[in-house]
């Protein structure tokens, strides 16, 4: 078996730190492990029976002396494991005197009767310094067979265990090694295996069952296929109390199980899976956050607020993103001793983390100000504390004031650093460090400053050249782009409006004395950037500033994001910052053009990135307006350099190259006639360099043009246009901004029109969505469900299809199938807007037990939908009926979760939920927006 490791683990064994307490009175060289290096212990050994004693004997060959001779006592102290129980000193009788120990005779361990009520067990012999021995004794022949192990990836022993982990299985990827090295069954990094402060752990080395043998204990069998199955003893409790806690050191959540788990756990773990209430397995990995001291389970794990350990080893979420808003029923251990599930007697609930932030202020003695609260979070207690072994705590379940103020215990150590944690009913434990005011008593608020207070605060307070217009650029942003940013202040009047609303300034850190901040929505500490105030109430940006020369950067225009894109390449040395200011260019006629925050000022890719208008588009993709008044003078200057203000400092980046902001030419028209190749180009101008026209329709885009020339105002297709579609004409020159215009082909013959229609062209159903391909297997669904009204686009003629639907996704699409029937009423959500465009379908949904919430007072309107959930609804919908179908067909039937057989039975029945081409029903997978608008045209026939 080409595939199976030898029989020595690839790790080295460590004495248990209790046990190094316990014979602490040792000389300080009696625990040398031969210079740290793995070595192997003999390779064979006999088993026999003292008639004398009553007593079984290891006999070991002496092919390796240092080893033998590390298995007396006191120079080492073996560690015996039979069945998964370890024997002390103790419990075992050795032969010989000292000096065969130090010239490596044969090696004699007796072992008492009581280990053997099996005729096969398995011994496991473990020496520090030394790779494990592991044995099967045989009590009926007296043999000792070397057991064979295999390296098993944590996906693959998963799947063996008999989970179906979508998403790879990478919880907690490193571990320092002296931690992980606690764990006989780690499997390292084989390049790796012993880098100091941490290393990757690839999986698990756990026994595998070979041609003829036979193994006790937990181990796996090699299918056909090369995969493996899991081979362990089951154990079931019920009623077991656990804890969970959130935003520990160790991970975003912690479980404890107590000692109700019966006793110390087992020392050895390959792996652990929780199993929420909806049916969902959650594998982790074993590693630094998976251990067992204390008599109790523990383990943590991150959801990705947390990117890494106390030790630096980082920490991966993916897998484990959506358990947020879940119930933990049970947990299930594998081990050494086998395959152990907890049910707990009350579920764990996974509180979501808040998107939002919070500060804490020391305002008095004994008084702490709290800033950035969610106003959903219902009652909350705030503990603050310094943390580690020897806590300093100032207050312990304290209550918040109306005024969002916490009176402390006792006054706080000066030079102390303090965590104040505001445990609460709806969200993970928030969390933040409490901030004093400086010796001049001055802290930094943070406050709403408008954009033109903002761009005039630079150059000491004397702002940027020539800015005689309102800095207006980009004037609006989707309300989730911009909380992206962190540092945008909404407009008071609208701060919520879906769909975007206006961003009037930057919410930014301004010095003030402590008596002065009334009106301020947080605190930081030592800022890169921030303001103070002037005598006449203006603003002096102070900060961190850093150049970057010879910088490459591109510009592009006509964008679908504004008339111009700027692009700096990676050499702004990394990654963007995550929160920008605000950004301003400098062009070589020393005029300074400053940009707003918003939609259009982004960092992806390690490339800072940004765009604008000078008054030829109007709205940006989202549909939020686009100002220009400010930029139309750019237009044919070149920009020399641009400056960043971020959260880490004012970036100024020198181009190497200037970047010219060619100037638009106007209007003009493109026609055809019905049947011909031949595009008339109307009103260009006739000074234009080297031309290029492309002519494209749909997406993924079909050309009938692509870098042709300009012929006498003509231009040649490749084919003829469709009647009736929409295409796009682009014309590109070395000397102007490329500019778009709409052809449409008509059936009475051709049609001219304008390059920028106020009002888009009403497609034909097959082209609604520009994301839709006519030819896709979902192209008449969505446009059946779009024209009956049952679901809308996301904006800009798109549908995306390939999104995930959710939670008010589907409240809103069973309410439109209903008839969006008036609606009186509430609901008990806390986390379902008055205003939100989808309240009225979610008040009507669960009025009419259509859904019901997460929880008694949540209803995740953004939590993903999976296909058995959204066939649960229509269910409910439809009134239940009870409906017995054959599922067998399907090869995942079994998949279903128990609360869902009768509601998929019945969607099967009524052909409205079908298989893929894999006879697989994907219950647990998330519903498409594609296929939820196939599904109810299906039911609505």
């Amino acid at each position: 078996m080409t595939n199976v490791k030898n029989n020595m683990l690839k790790r080295g064994s460590c004495v248990l730190l209790m046990l190094a307490m316990l014979l602490s009175f040792l000389p300080v060289d009696a625990f040398a492990t031969n210079g740290g290096a793995l070595s192997a212990p003999p390779s064979s050994a006999t088993f026999t029976y003292d008639e004398s004693s009553s007593c079984y004997q290891l006999v070991f060959s002496e092919q390796n002396s240092a080893y033998t001779n590390a298995l007396g006592f006191p120079s080492n102290n073996p560690e015996i494991i039979v069945n998964g129980v370890t024997y002390s000193e103790n419990s075992l009788f050795f032969t010989g005197d000292s000096s065969n120990y130090k010239v490596g005779y044969n090696r004699n361990i007796q072992l008492g009767t009581a280990a053997f009520t099996q005729d096969v067990v398995e011994c496991v012999i473990r020496v520090n310094g030394y790779d494990d021995l592991t044995l099967q004794l045989n009590r009926t022949s007296y043999a000792a067979t070397v057991v064979e192990k295999v390296d098993l990836a944590f996906d693959a022993f998963y799947k063996a265990v008999g989970l179906n982990n979508d998403v790879a299985v990478d919880t907690v990827t490193s571990a320092t090694t002296q931690k992980s090295q606690g764990y006989a069954n780690t499997y390292f990094d084989a390049e790796n295996p012993t880098i100091s402060g941490g290393t990757d752990v690839l999986g698990v080395t756990i026994p595998v069952e070979t041609e003829g043998t036979t193994l006790a204990g937990t181990h796996v069998k090699q299918n056909a296929d090369g995969s493996y199955t899991l081979v362990a003893e089951t154990k079931t409790t019920n009623d077991v109390e656990a804890t969970i806690s959130s935003n520990t050191a160790w991970g975003d959540y912690q479980i404890n199980l107590s000692d109700s788990t019966n006793g110390k756990a087992p020392a050895d773990v390959y792996g652990v899976y929780l199993t929420t209430s909806d049916g969902t397995q959650y594998a982790l990995r074993q590693g630094e956050n998976l251990w067992t001291p204390r008599n109790i389970y523990e383990f943590a794990w991150s959801t990705g607020v947390t990117t890494e350990e106390p030790h630096g080893s980082a920490l991966h979420s993916n897998h484990y993103k959506s358990m947020e808003g879940k119930t933990i029923s049970s947990i299930t251990y594998i081990t050494t001793t086998g395959k152990e599930t907890y049910n707990l007697k009350e579920g764990l609930y996974v509180a979501p983390h808040y998107t939002g932030s919070i500060s804490a202020l020391l305002t008095d003695t004994n008084k702490v100000k709290l800033y950035g609260l969610p106003s959903d979070m219902g009652s909350a207690t705030v503990t603050v504390t310094t943390g580690g072994r020897n806590a300093d705590v100032l207050a312990t379940n304290a209550q918040i004031a109306d005024d969002n103020t916490v009176t402390l215990e006792k006054e706080l150590t000066e030079g102390k650093t303090y965590t104040v944690q505001v445990n609460n009913e709806t969200y993970a434990t928030l969390s933040a460090t409490l901030i004093t005011p400086d010796a001049d008593g001055d802290i930094y608020g943070i406050t709403a400053v408008p954009f033109n207070d903002f761009y005039a605060s630079i150059n000491n307070g004397d702002g940027l050249a020539q800015n005689d217009t309102n800095v207006d650029v980009v004037t609006s942003a989707t309300t989730s782009k911009v909380r992206r940013f962190g540092n945008v202040a909404l407009e008071t009047e609208t701060p919520t409006v879906e769909g975007g609303t206006d961003v009037t300034g930057v919410l930014i850190p301004v010095k003030m004395k402590l008596a002065d901040a009334a009106n301020i929505s947080g605190v930081v500490a030592n800022p890169a950037v921030y303001l103070t105030k002037n005598a006449d109430g203006g603003y002096v940006m102070n900060g961190n500033v850093t150049t970057t020369d010879n910088v490459e950067a591109t510009i592009t225009s006509n964008t679908a994001w504004g008339d111009y894109m700027v692009a700096l390449s990676d050499k702004t040395n990394g990654k963007a910052s995550a929160n920008v200011y605000g950004v301003y260019l400098t062009t070589t006629d020393g005029m300074q053009y400053a940009l707003r925050q918003g939609e259009n000022m982004w960092n992806m890719n390690n490339i800072y990135e940004f765009a604008w208008s000078t008054g030829v588009t109007t709205t940006e993709p989202h549909g939020c307006t686009l100002n220009s008044d400010h930029y139309k003078s750019m237009e044919g200057k070149t920009i020399s350099s641009i400056i960043y203000i971020t959260t880490s400092g004012i970036e100024t980046y020198n181009l190497a190259n200037g970047l010219t902001v060619a100037p638009h030419f106007g209007e003009y028209t493109a026609s055809v006639v019905k049947g011909t190749t031949t595009m008339t180009l109307s009103g260009l101008p006739s000074d234009l360099e080297n031309t290029k026209v492309t002519v494209s329709t749909g997406r993924p885009a079909t050309y009938l043009a692509q870098n042709a020339s300009i012929v006498n105002g003509k231009v040649t297709l490749t084919s003829a246009p469709d009647a009736d579609k929409t295409y796009t004409v682009v014309v590109e020159s070395d000397n102007y901004a490329a500019r778009k215009t709409t052809l449409v082909l008509k059936n009475s013959g051709s049609v001219v029109t304008p390059s920028n229609p106020s009002t888009p062209v009403d497609p034909t159903p097959a082209s609604r969505f520009t994301d839709v391909p006519a030819d896709a297997w979902y192209a008449d669904a969505v446009n059946t469900a779009a024209e009956k009204g049952l679901m809308a686009g996301v904006g800009n003629n798109k549908f995306d299809p390939n999104g995930i639907v959710e939670r008010c996704q589907v409240a809103q699409i069973i309410w439109n199938m209903a008839g969006s029937p008036a609606v009186t009423g509430t609901t008990p959500f806390v986390d379902v807007a008055s205003n939100a465009w989808y309240t009225q379908a979610v008040v009507w949904a669960y009025q009419n037990q259509v859904v019901a919430g997460t929880s008694a007072t949540t209803f995740a309107p953004a939590q993903s939908v999976t296909r058995q959930d959204f066939a649960c609804m229509l269910y409910r919908y439809a009134g239940s009926p009870k409906t017995v179908t054959d599922l067998s067909k399907f090869t995942d039937a079994n998949a279903i979760s128990a609360y869902a057989q009768d509601a998929v039975q019945w969607a099967v029945s009524k052909g409205i939920i079908s298989g893929n081409d894999l006879s697989q029903l994907n219950p647990k997978g998330y519903l498409t927006r594609a296929e939820a608008a196939s599904i109810i045209v299906r039911y609505v026939g």
